[in-house]
């Protein structure tokens, strides 16, 4: 925030060119979605670890305590291609692994870049360009709302897609019995 000499607080703004650099309310709400679906992938995932190391969660928990998420996503694939002797496992595991990958990667773009105000000549309106960088910076120009909502969505699709792989794994680990016909529950619930 800066001061009027009046005392009055503004918007915070560039020096070069007096422009608002705070996003949007809608962009920071997208944002928020993007925090969320993000931290749900990386439970989802950590959940996942956890019932493929050891019928107790709390064993899965302690071991993945502060993983980062890389290298739960690859803790996952070779416990997976480990405890899983269908190789349909496996294989559908890679789909989600590269997916969930993908959508992380995009939301740490997002959420670890740089927001900066530019103004567009072409269209002499005012745009939210990202900053970047991995080795050098790299800007993408005029990141809209839809954009980082659409983060946000292949966040969700990729921790639904992990929450349906260990449901669907259940069985073939031996952790649901059917009690009755169509009807499972869990060893531990016996």
């Amino acid at each position: 925030m800066r001061m009027t000499p009046g005392g009055e607080m503004l918007p915070k703004t560039t020096i070069m060119t007096g422009l608002p650099t705070t996003l949007s309310n809608e962009h920071l709400i997208e944002l928020g979605t993007v925090a969320v679906h993000a931290s749900r992938l990386e439970f989802s995932l950590a959940e996942l670890v956890a019932e493929l190391l050891d019928p107790l969660p709390e064993v899965g928990f302690a071991v993945t305590a502060g993983m980062p998420f890389q290298r739960l996503l690859a803790l996952a694939n070779e416990l997976v291609d480990t405890r899983l002797t269908d190789t349909k496992y496996g294989v559908r595991f890679t789909d989600i692994r590269k997916f969930a990958q993908r959508a992380m990667e995009s939301r740490n773009e997002l959420m670890h870049g740089h927001w900066i105000v530019s103004w567009n000549q072409q269209t002499l309106t005012r745009q939210d360009d990202l900053a970047t960088r991995r080795g050098r910076v790299k800007v993408r120009p005029n990141v809209r709302v839809p954009d980082v909502a659409t983060v946000a969505g292949d966040l969700n699709v990729a921790n639904m897609q992990v929450e349906l792989f260990h449901a669907n794994i259940l069985l073939p680990l031996g952790r649901l019995v059917e009690f009755e016909p169509g009807k499972y529950c869990r060893v531990s619930e016996l």
